[in-house]
């Protein structure tokens, strides 16, 4: 019997809490250091889009490392490249090396990648099925500590470090990786790393065709697509609408607390009421949040449309991970685990990269006729399973009368 290990839920939600604070910062100022040390302005964003290719070569890799070592070793491992990152992004301003920005940018991806799997960590420390979507969820909701830690952090160093502008940013996320390694450093052996080395695996294609598999996949890819889709156009729709940019900002910082406050209760609804309930729920926020967008391009508009994207997106991915925890062994976990990552991430980065040109081209609404479609497949998938399970159910039922 696994050994329930709640203090590496805590762990892992502090980690994560720093983790987030990190991330949210290079958001804010990677693309800005860059324009001022690119060699031309069309340059500006290739150092942030190294981040994608961080995490794309990483995330496959860093699970199989864990399998083979264990989750502490891959999650510290990570947080060591989170370290060597920001130290060469501070570097990268005092020798205005662009090209050591680039490399910053990738090194962060590997850090990132590595956090992707603090959620499987944290329901795998819990030695009841039942309570791992809350774990999940506990995990996620020290996001909402560095959501109000990251903005007076950076400014406050920031300012110590003028005139080198945006060191003291850098500075702030090297702390961020630095202390990340003191919880991780506590984590206990989750007492899944011995069963991993036992027992017959599936190939891979064999899992990925089960219907929860198919349900928790889709659902992950939807959530990332259509919150990356919408987050990422935002900014440029709002400014298309005459907004400021302190509009758009405060509405991003709404919308990434509208992301991690449901983890607050999530996992307890997931407890309680199951899976599927929650991904439907998580669909009915995702339509509420396209209605309030397609209603106007006001303020409000996009305060509920943001806030009510990041609910739907917290519903489909604590749930479709919940889902995922079920269909695959401890030794089949990192095989698992890796293809539904690489799978929602390389989704994620393909919406990041479209958002901009489909808003340019074919405008706010049409962006919103997308979300649409995306969630329609997700929820027609999410339908098909529920079906599908309760037919199985009924078969079985009727075997034992």
């Amino acid at each position: 019997m696994q050994a329930i290990r709640t203090q590496n839920v805590w762990l892992l939600s502090l980690a994560q809490a720093f983790h987030v604070a990190a991330a949210l910062t290079a958001v804010s100022v990677v693309s800005l250091v860059g324009l001022s040390l690119a060699p031309s302005a069309s340059l500006a964003t290739i150092p942030s889009a190294m981040l994608t290719v961080g995490v794309a070569l990483s995330t496959i890799p860093l699970s199989y490392f864990m399998k083979h070592t264990s989750r502490r070793k891959g999650f510290l491992l990570g947080a060591f490249f989170g370290i060597l990152s920001f130290s060469f992004g501070v570097a990268s301003i005092y020798l205005e090396s662009y090209w050591m920005l680039c490399l910053a940018s990738l090194l962060q991806g590997v850090w990132q990648a590595s956090v992707l799997y603090y959620r499987f960590a944290a329901a795998e420390s819990v030695g009841e099925d039942r309570q791992k979507s809350i774990a999940i969820s506990f995990v996620l909701a020290g996001s909402i500590f560095a959501v109000l830690l990251a903005p007076s952090g950076s400014h406050f160093l920031n300012n110590m470090f003028m005139p080198f502008e945006y060191a003291g940013a850098f500075v702030f996320m090297l702390l961020m990786a630095v202390v990340a390694f003191v919880p991780l450093s506590f984590l206990k052996p989750l007492g899944i790393e011995e069963e991993e080395d036992q027992g017959v695996e599936r190939p891979l294609l064999e899992i990925i065709k089960q219907p929860k598999t198919i349900c928790a996949m889709t659902n992950t890819a939807a959530a990332w697509a259509t919150m990356v889709l919408m987050m990422s156009a935002t900014p440029i729709a709002m400014k298309h609408s005459g907004h400021m940019f302190e509009h758009s900002s405060m509405v991003i910082q709404w919308h990434v607390l509208g992301m991690y406050v449901p983890s607050l209760f999530s996992g307890f609804l997931i407890s309680r009421f199951g899976s599927l309930k929650v991904l439907f729920s998580g669909a009915v926020f995702l339509a509420i949040s396209f209605f309030a967008a397609y209603q106007g391009q006001e303020f409000l508009h996009f305060s509920l449309a943001l806030i009510f994207l990041g609910a739907g997106w917290n519903f489909l991915f604590v749930g479709a991970t919940t889902l995922l925890t079920e269909t695959h062994t401890p030794a089949e976990r990192a095989k698992v685990q890796g293809a539904n990552e690489f799978m929602g991430f390389t989704v994620s980065a393909l919406a990041s990269g479209f958002a901009g040109a489909i808003i340019s081209i074919y405008g706010w609404n049409s962006l919103l006729v997308l979300e649409v479609v995306i969630l329609s497949i997700a929820l027609g998938v999410t339908i098909w399973y529920a079906t599908t399970s309760q037919h199985k159910k009924a078969v079985k039922n009727m075997e034992f009368e």
